[in-house]
This record gives C-alpha cells, structure tokens and sequence, in this order.
C-alpha cells in the first residue's frame, strides 16, 4: 500500500514537473509572437473599384534599424500575397526572416472578402477585383518603388494572374504551392466549371460550393501542415470565412486559362519560383507541373521548381526545417 502510494506520488510530480515546462515552452513561444507584432503596422486601405467603396485591412512589416544586418532596400518592397482564407498575422514569422535576410518592407493584404477586409465572405466576381487593390494601393503608396512579389497557395493564382496579364510589374515572383489549377476532387472539373458558369450566369453566384474547410480535420488528417502548433493556431483564426461562392469558382477557372495562355507568358512572364510539396492535396499538383513545363518551353525568363518530399500544402507554415528551407530558397532568389 505504501510502495503504491509512493509510486502515485511521484507520477503526480513527474506530471506536474511537465505541465509546467509546456506551460514554460507555450509562454516564451507566446512572448515571441508578441516580440514580432510590434514590427507590424496594421491599418486600412480604401479605394472604389467599378462603382463599389472596398476597404483593405493590410499590414507592413518594417524591423527598426538594427534589425537587419546589413543596408536596407529602400528602393524595394516585397508583396506577400496570402492564400484564401487567411489573414495577415498568419506569417508573422515569415516576413520576420525575410526582412531579416532582404531589409525590404513587406506589404500584406487581407484580400477583398475575407479577413479583417470588407466584402462578400469568400466571394469574387473576377481576379480583377483582387489585382485593382494592389494596383491602386501600390500606386497611392509605392509609385516610385520596384517590388517583388511572395504568393501562396490562391495568392500564387493573383501574383501570376496580375502579373501575366500586364497588370503587375514585379521584379521576381515567389510561389508557394500555387493554385494554378483547380483539384479534380471532389468535384469534376468538367463538372464544377459549367456549373459554376451556368450560377453565376442566372444570378446565383453567391450560392456555395460544397466543400468541408480545411481546418475542421482533426491534426492527424489534415492536409495543410505537419506542424501541430502551427495547425492549431491556423484553426482559431480570428476571421473564420465560409465555403467560396460559385462565383469565386467560376473566377478561377477564367483565371486559370489566363495563366496558360501562350502569349501571356511570352510577353509577360519574370523569373519565377516555385515550391510544391510531395503531400499536396489541396492544389493540382499536376497543374502545377504543366505550367512548369510549358513556361519553361515558351518564355524568355527562368522558372525553377523546388521539390520538398516530406511537406504538404503549407510550405511556409510547416515544420521548420521544411520552411526554413523554402525560406533561404526564397532569399537567395529574390536577392540575385
């Protein structure tokens, strides 16, 4: 009786000993999160866009000015163009690193309909909405500046979509698992693309489409990350945002053709770089690679691919080996 009632004793003070160092990891980590917002500025963006009054929650990232080790890029910004359904704060530590290796500001935006941003929850009528905000923006802000341009996921789809067209400019494009085409899955592509043209046309676009979120899958069948802590913090998002519109779907697909339009990458396209995970389940890897290979085959610029075999789709939120990684990958390139 006595040996067992030492035996409870001691696993109490072994438990307790180890709530208080996760308890200890969780504040510093915490604290650090803190440390980083203080080199963030948030503020709102307003502008009309064909008749409508939008306002754009966006942030910059600027270090003070022994931040950066080495002379600052006042000539440069760097535009971090996030994914659908996420929201500025998310890669706080992110655009720490890149400030860190680059000394340029890093400008983000919460995009027209979700985030901290006004609009339709989810809901575009075309990428056009999306590229007028960083024209007119840059324009009010940055008229005399070159950028560059660190798109993620949808973010991916709005840097080339801009950028092909002939409506961005930047310099270089980094792309983070990139929504070049839609998955098959769960709905056909030869499905969802007239369905989604035939909603909109009848004035239902705003209808949505019949998709689970992302984060509503326990960490162990998720497809975002193999970071636990960084899959929980994506998880209670201050801007939850419901299923995208018809409209949003159909929007993409017009994009989607854009971006592999022969001419438009001949006229249009900078040197590009890319990153795919072998875990990709939330992009078409497949449409990722036909781009590659049909940029490569027709424009003037370079376009590379990094392969990460172990990440899933959140490259830049994903273990850190793996994103420390695709960051040094992405310096190197935006710096030569």
């Amino acid at each position: 009786m006595s040996y067992n009632h030492q035996t409870f004793a001691a696993n109490q003070v072994t438990y307790f000993s180890m709530a208080v160092v996760v308890a200890l990891i969780c504040f510093l980590a915490e604290s650090l999160y803190a440390i980083d917002h203080s080199h963030l500025t948030v503020s709102h963006y307003n502008y009309s866009h064909q008749g409508e009054d939008i306002s754009i929650r966006y942030g910059t990232f600027v270090g003070s000015d022994d931040y950066y080790y080495g002379k600052d890029d006042d000539d440069h910004i760097l535009l971090f163009m996030l994914g659908r359904g996420e929201w500025l704060e998310k890669y706080i530590e992110v655009y720490d690193l890149l400030y860190q290796k680059l000394g340029r500001a890093v400008v983000i935006f919460d995009y027209q309909g979700q985030g901290g941003s006004s609009g339709v929850r989810g809901h575009i009528g075309s990428y056009d909405q999306y590229v007028a905000a960083y024209l007119s923006f840059l324009a009010d802000h940055y008229p005399n500046k070159s950028y560059s341009i660190v798109g993620h996921s949808m973010g991916g789809m709005i840097a080339l979509y801009g950028t092909l067209t002939g409506q961005l400019t930047p310099d270089k494009i980094v792309l983070s698992s990139p929504l070049l085409k839609l998955r098959k899955k769960p709905v056909p592509r030869f499905v969802a693309k007239p369905l989604s043209r035939l909603a909109t046309g009848i004035g239902l676009g705003k209808i949505r489409a019949n998709v689970k979120s992302e984060i509503d899958y326990p960490f162990e069948e998720n497809r975002l990350t193999g970071d636990r802590e960084k899959y929980y913090r994506f998880r209670s998002t201050p801007y939850p945002i419901p299923p995208p519109s018809m409209a949003w779907v159909r929007a993409t697909f017009q994009a989607s053709h854009e971006i592999f339009q022969e001419d438009n990458m001949r006229r249009n396209l900078v040197p590009t770089l890319i990153f795919l995970g072998g875990q990709e389940y939330i992009v078409s890897p497949e449409g990722i690679l036909e781009w590659v290979t049909r940029a490569n085959q027709l424009a003037y610029q370079s376009v590379d691919l990094v392969y990460f075999p172990t990440a899933k789709h959140e490259i830049f939120f994903e273990r850190s080996e793996i994103t420390d990684h695709a960051l040094f990958e992405t310096a190197n390139f935006l710096s030569h």
